[in-house]
């Protein structure tokens, strides 16, 4: 019974005590700004190694960073309603 009680205590405090909304709100922006700041270093890429491979080096970078943006996510609030633990 106190095993049981002890996990729901745990999973009330990741729901209450996550991540403040500031800082999940500062990743979001970072990863919509940050090809900005990428872009010419994307393009000195593909003009002095590989246009392909520049293109394959930002859509894996940007990819990366979403996915850690949605596994952070996913960790915040494992019952949530983009598919967590309840179905």
């Amino acid at each position: 019974h106190w095993f049981l009680q002890q996990r729901f205590e745990v999973l009330r405090n990741l729901k209450f005590y996550r991540t403040p909304q500031a800082t999940r709100s500062f990743g979001r922006v970072y990863i919509y700004v940050l090809p900005v700041f990428f872009g010419p270093y994307f393009v000195y890429v593909a003009e002095n190694v590989n246009g392909v491979f520049a293109v394959f080096l930002a859509a894996f970078t940007f990819l990366v960073l979403i996915g850690l943006i949605n596994v952070a996510r996913q960790l915040e609030d494992p019952f949530g309603v983009n598919g967590g633990y309840d179905g």
